[in-house]
Parts: structure tokens; sequence; C-alpha cells
């Protein structure tokens, strides 16, 4: 009995509510009628404010590149794959290229002011920008700031591609910067890779030099020991002993072996010049613009109307109950 009871009562406040929710938006839609002609005429300027702003507002166009996710260029045998992971800040300790620190490495000013040196139309990307100034002045930091806020650089976590976005009036600008900041990455990330081959080409190379004499003693000790102990059958300690110089022979020859491996393909990665980065779609010139458009516009005038329109009629239904 008190189950029904209660059932009764919450099918009653559910029936209590919905009827509230009702009564509420018929009351607000009775403002909008009443005040229809507020409405028509918050709307008619709206509609006008719309038309002026796709008239006079500029258009922007924005270009986008997509890079493929690191592991989808960095191909090779495992031990190339694992000697990379000692290139520095840019790789993950499996030693695949960091996809994250992209979006960082494209607004980072090194990268930025590389890329406003490149040419497009006759005159280099930063004249096109804010004309010629110098790249000490203050006007040009300014730029790099506001760029680095500007380009919108993010990477998907579905399947880690690197996507690159940047806006601006001149849709063939825009997709030439675009373009110019992956390839300016790509170079700074090839030049960091350079570098550190390099030192660690001189790291290897010394200790290459010491394990070959430390092979090479540890050779000639064993030819020694045989040449002193023409027969070790018969004795257990002697045996023990030409194994301990056998396998010392082994494990000297064994780190040779690798880093001579490793000798070479650092040798490779210092030399080479094979991109990092691979592009899977280059920014074209935009054809449509992505400002808004005269249907989003016109979406702004009606609900600016109909926002107008409930706050008039609110005002004018409290003022009536407050009249005397």
């Amino acid at each position: 009995m008190v189950d029904a009871n209660n059932a009764s009562r919450g099918q009653a406040a559910e029936v209590g509510e919905e009827g509230s929710l009702l009564a509420m938006v018929s009351y607000w839609c009775g403002i909008v009628i009443r005040n229809r002609s507020i409405f028509g005429i918050s709307l008619s300027i709206g509609i006008i404010a719309a038309i002026l702003a796709m008239v006079f507002v500029p258009k922007y166009y924005t270009a986008r590149v997509t890079v493929l996710p690191p592991n989808s260029n960095m191909t090779g045998s495992p031990l190339l794959t694992q000697l990379r992971a000692f290139s520095g800040f840019s790789m993950t300790p499996d030693g695949q290229m960091n996809v994250h620190l992209f979006p960082e490495i494209v607004t980072s000013r090194i990268v930025l002011s590389k890329a406003l040196q490149k040419r497009y139309s006759q005159k280099s990307i930063l004249e096109h920008f804010v004309g010629k100034v110098g790249q000490d002045s203050l006007q040009y930091f300014e730029l790099l700031e506001r760029l680095a806020r500007e380009i919108k650089a993010s990477v998907s976590k579905s399947n880690e591609l690197f996507i690159l976005r940047f806006k601006n009036r001149d849709p063939a600008l825009a997709a030439a910067f675009a373009n110019a900041l992956i390839a300016e990455m790509d170079f700074f990330l090839k030049t960091d890779v350079k570098n550190d081959s390099q030192v660690r080409l001189g790291l290897i190379s010394k200790r290459l030099e010491d394990v070959d004499l430390a092979l090479r003693e540890a050779e000639e000790n064993l030819r020694e020991f045989r040449d002193k102990n023409r027969s070790i059958a018969a004795s257990p300690s002697l045996q023990m002993q030409e194994g301990q110089l056998r396998r010392e022979v082994e494990i000297n020859n064994s780190i040779y072996i690798e880093l001579s491996t490793q000798y070479e393909i650092t040798k490779i990665d210092a030399n080479g010049d094979v991109g990092l980065v691979t592009v899977l779609d280059y920014a074209t010139e935009p054809v449509h613009s992505s400002s808004p458009g005269f249907f989003q516009w016109l979406i702004l005038a009606v609900a600016g109307a109909t926002m107008v329109t409930l706050l008039v009629g609110r005002l004018r239904d409290v003022r009536k109950l407050n009249a005397p």
C-alpha cells in the first residue's frame, strides 16, 4: 500500500514537472507572439546586419596540412630504430619520433623565423605579412607571437595524425605559409638528428678503438695459453682457464661487431638527407572561406531577434505586474 502511494506521488511529481515545463514554453512563445512587431523589426535589423557583414567583413581562408604519424616513415632495421632512440628530445624511448612535440616545434621561433624567409610571389612571406622589417624589431617579435597564436596545430587522438591549420585573408598565402612551416620543421628535425649523429659518431669511434685493442689483447692471451699448454684434457684447472680466455675473446668480439654496426648506421644518419616528416596532404589554396557564411549570419540574426523580443516582452510583463 505504501509502495503504491509512493509510486502515485512520483507519477504526480513527473506530471507536475512536465506541466511546468510546457507552461514555461507556452509563456515564452506567447511573449514572442504578442511582441511579433518587435521580433520583425529585430529580425530585419539582424538580416541587414548579416548582409553588411557578408559584404564588408573580410573573408578568411584556412589552409590545412596533414602529416602521417612518425612510425609510418621511420622504416628500416630494428637496430636502426633502436639507435635513433639516442637522437635527443625529438625521439621517444622506443626510437620513434615524438609526434606530440610537433605542435611545439612548428610554432617555435626558430621554425617560424625560417618559414617567414621563404619566397612567395616574388617576395618573402614576411614582407607579405608586415612589409620589410628587421628581425630585431619589436614589430617582428610581435608578429612571431601573433603567428604562434594563430597557427592551429594538433595531434589526432585516434590515429596520431598531425594536422596544421593556418587562416589568412589570402588563400594562396595561407597555403604557402603552412607548407613552409612543415618544410622548416622537417629541416629542423633533420639538423637535430645530424648534429646528434656527429657527436655519437665520435663517441662510438673512440669506444671502437678501445674494444679493438681489448680484443687483440684477449686473442693474444688465448694464443699464448694454447701455445704453452698443448694438452689440457687431463687438467680441469687448465680447461677452466682456457674457457675464461675464450669467453673474453667472444665477449670483446661481440661488442666489436655491435659497435661496428652502430658506427656504420650512425654514419648514414650523419651524412644522409632523408626527410623525417611524411606529409599526407600538402596545403592547397582553399576555395571556400572559413568565415561565417550567409546562413550562419542568418541563424545569428534569428537568435538575436528572439532574444531581444523575449527580453522586451518580459520587461513589459514585469512592468504591468508592478503597475498600480
